[in-house]
């Protein structure tokens, strides 16, 4: 079974009926709520949605009847979503930066040395250094990071390279499973 690590924008492109990746994003939430594939997300990602749905309220008040709270309303809808593994990074690292004792997350001492050989965004960097996690403290090994990011995906031969997951988008997926 494929495993993939999920942007934040896939996710979202499941409620956005206009999105390029909107069908393709139904199907891939679909196999992976029938278990046909095996997805994680992240707490991080948790709260970019939150911050994200808040600032494009208008886009999604459509689904809701409530239009008080949409995001956290959005945050619980997204956390419905069946067989998705939320993970949340809780190593810490003692590491020397200029001759001083610094304690950081694996996640962004990851993220740093993302962007310092990529220059990607920093909330990219971030869900990059996720997915490399996943797969070096768990039993899984992230075969995809599946993104609409374009700026992501012109990194994938470096990402590639760097941490032997292949960056492609939600129709890329699609095709190679079948879905």
């Amino acid at each position: 079974m494929r495993i993939l690590y999920i942007d934040t924008n896939v996710l979202l492109a499941r409620w956005i009926k206009d999105d390029p990746f909107h069908n393709e994003s139904v199907l891939i939430i679909s196999a992976i709520e029938n278990n046909q594939i095996k997805a994680y997300f992240s707490t991080f990602g948790l709260c970019e949605i939150v911050s994200v749905v808040k600032r494009q309220e208008e886009k999604f008040s459509s689904i809701f009847t409530n239009k008080n709270l949409i995001s956290l309303a959005f945050l619980k809808k997204v956390r419905k979503i069946k067989n998705i593994n939320i993970f949340n990074d809780k190593n810490i690292l003692k590491v020397n930066i200029s001759g001083q004792k610094t304690e950081i997350s694996l996640t962004y001492w990851t993220a740093i040395n993302i962007g310092a050989k990529t220059g990607l965004k920093t909330l990219d960097n971030i869900h990059i250094a996720l997915s490399r996690i996943i797969s070096t403290v768990t039993e899984d090994s992230v075969d995809f990071f599946i993104t609409g990011d374009s700026g992501i995906l012109q990194k994938a031969k470096e990402i590639k390279k760097m941490f032997n997951i292949s960056v492609i988008d939600p129709s890329v997926l699609v095709k190679v499973e079948g879905l």
